[in-house]
């Protein structure tokens, strides 16, 4: 699949940031379950962090993003747990498992995402593809989260 991504012009970030047009970093990090992962401080090592920065982390773990001052991550991976009652069972694990939360100055979300983990079905939850709309402080209109259920 990696191949595939690359072969299409698209960068993949593995444990990488980048600076997009001088105006807002993007951080990639790699699966948790690489324990030789990179810490979100490390990657923002030699970047102006002065500019907005968005983590997309598969797994929503919250507090290096508090910690580094993340403004916005963008997670997935727990599905909404998918089938119910697994989304009881989530909610009760994990600091936020589904949908929109701001702590401090950074901004979550946790996507259910399609669904089709594991198990290519849903039962009790919703599958979703998130838009996000980025408006700068410039911008007249406010920032938007807008998302949009599957039907």
């Amino acid at each position: 699949a990696i191949n595939c991504i690359e072969q299409s012009g698209i960068k993949l970030l593995r444990d990488q940031a980048v600076t997009v047009d001088n105006r807002f970093i993007i951080i990639g990090r790699d699966d948790f379950t690489n324990k030789k992962r990179k810490t979100v401080d490390s990657l923002l090592t030699g970047l102006n962090t002065t500019l907005p920065k968005i983590l997309l982390d598969h797994q929503p773990y919250l507090n290096e993003s508090i910690k580094n001052k993340i403004d916005l991550q963008i997670s997935g991976h727990l599905h909404n747990g998918q089938i119910f009652p697994y989304n009881l069972l989530v909610s009760k694990l994990w600091d936020l498992s589904y949908g929109y939360r701001k702590i401090g100055d950074t901004q979550f979300y946790v996507s259910s995402g399609l669904g089709v983990s594991y198990v290519p079905m849903r039962l009790g939850t919703q599958s979703e593809i998130v838009q996000i709309h980025l408006k700068s402080k410039s911008d007249t209109l406010n920032e938007q989260l807008i998302c949009v259920p599957l039907r």
